[in-house]
């Protein structure tokens, strides 16, 4: 890698001819993905700075039910009112208890300027809030890259978008279907088209669905695509939004996997289950050699990913503590200073994973 920097520091001297400085590059610097860009929306980190912030000072977003978001569910809805025939109690009295638990929800997922992406009114209207979070984040990773729309246009950029179904808010259900808008604006296999739509990207576009693990897995393969040289600049994340509070103590579809808990404990043996949340997030990646030849700044690299499934395990939903450690020796040759373990923080769920990086770090 210092190599890679001195030649890179002739180049721009202007001390190297930059097409031999870069064919230089190609030879010396390691197969790695560069991370240029990124934006983010979390409960109590509305962006990237945000968050950094909420990183390092240890606390967390978990908080009630927004109070601007209650009036848009109403009453009468099926989902209530089945639960408070099944529970016993007033419908109003049970949706009251749920919002008071503790989640991780978003703030203004009601709002959009259909204007700056050159979205009539009326058709934003129809446009599913996800989708709309999807557009926003993608445009501000773009813009945090300091690239322009008129340099990812075409061919050479690529959208994949991570989103896990067990949190997911049917929009299309909660809308009037007056309008062959509807379809359009809340179907999720075009969640990650949308984008390349309105900025005429031809890269292809993925929604990946793999659970927990949906926007890893995209990463991983945007990062098979940048390796293959199918394409130049890869926009990657997830996004999951829920528009109702969370079921918890209160009742709950996910019964064996959310904790009743208001708070989490990952890693640990006391862990009792997962708390669905909110967020959306994106990184913009290209090959490590394009970014340096370009002065992009690098927020950091992906060296290695890789995909496998646990196979047997204890249950459905536990990890393969084997598994896992396999696929990290197996694509990790080199040492990392981090790694993001996947756990649903169910009861079984902490301690396999702990397991892994325990024996993949020996």
């Amino acid at each position: 890698m210092e190599l890679a920097q001195y030649l890179y520091s002739q180049i721009t001297a202007g001390a190297l001819d930059r097409d031999q400085g870069r064919r230089y590059l190609q030879e010396v610097l390691p197969t790695d993905i560069a991370i240029v860009g990124m934006s983010c929306e979390y409960t109590g980190a509305p962006d990237l700075f945000a968050f950094e912030e909420m990183l390092r000072s240890g606390r967390n977003g978990f908080r009630p039910f927004p109070q601007e978001r209650r009036k848009y569910f109403p009453r009468d809805h099926r989902y209530l009112i089945d639960a408070s025939r099944f529970y016993g109690h007033d419908p109003e009295e049970l949706f009251t208890r749920m919002c008071d638990q503790q989640g991780a929800y978003l703030d203004g997922v009601d709002q959009f300027e259909p204007g700056f992406f050159d979205i009539p009114e009326h058709e934003a209207t129809y446009i599913d809030p996800m989708h709309r979070l999807v557009l926003k984040h993608l445009h501000l990773a773009i813009e945090h890259s300091g690239m322009t729309r008129e340099e990812i246009f075409g061919p050479r950029t690529a959208i994949y978008v991570g989103k896990d179904r067990s949190i997911a808010g049917n929009y299309q259900s909660e809308i009037e279907n007056d309008s062959d808008l509807v379809n359009p604006g809340t179907w999720e296999g075009i969640l990650a088209s949308r984008l390349n739509y309105l900025y005429d990207l031809q890269g292809g576009s993925l929604v990946v669905d793999t659970a927990c693990s949906s926007s890893l897995v995209a990463i991983h393969i945007a990062r098979k695509m940048l390796r293959d040289n199918e394409i130049d600049i890869a926009l990657v994340g997830g996004v999951a939004l829920g528009l109702a509070p969370r079921q918890g103590e209160v009742f709950g579809d996910y019964a064996s996997v959310e904790t009743k808990r208001d708070y989490l404990k990952v890693f640990d043996q006391a862990s009792s289950g997962t708390i669905f949340g909110e967020g959306v997030g994106f990184v913009m990646l290209r090959r490590l050699p394009d970014a340096l030849e370009r002065g992009d700044k690098v927020y950091s690299v992906v060296r290695a990913t890789g995909i496998n499934s646990d196979g047997k395990s204890n249950g459905l939903t536990a990890p393969n503590p084997k598994a896992q450690t396999t696929l990290i020796k197996r694509r990790m040759p080199r040492p990392a200073s981090l790694r993001r373990p996947s756990t649903t923080s169910t009861r079984t769920g902490p301690a396999p994973s702990s397991a892994t990086r325990s024996r993949s770090a020996g």
